[in-house]
């Protein structure tokens, strides 16, 4: 499996499991140094946004500044509305 492939393997599986409500901050930390494209990036703003009201007050600050650096990738107008 070439290095793509398995980085869209990858992104593919994250978006398709439930994550943790202690994950997801990492989860999306590390998503924002992973090259995405448009349709990964997407897919990962709205798996991120359905966890949202899964999560403790506290950690939506957080969750918002990674969001925030997720979001210059591209897609910003869906990561602000979220």
């Amino acid at each position: 499996m070439s290095p793509l492939n398995f980085l869209r393997y990858a992104v593919q599986k994250i978006c398709a499991t439930k994550i943790s409500k202690n994950l997801v901050l990492t989860v999306v930390a590390v998503l924002k140094d992973i090259p995405l494209t448009n349709m990964q990036l997407t897919d990962v703003v709205r798996k991120v946004t359905r966890h949202m009201a899964d999560l403790d007050v506290q950690q939506l600050p957080a969750l918002v500044y990674q969001c925030l650096l997720l979001s210059t990738k591209g897609q910003q107008s869906l990561i602000l509305r979220s």
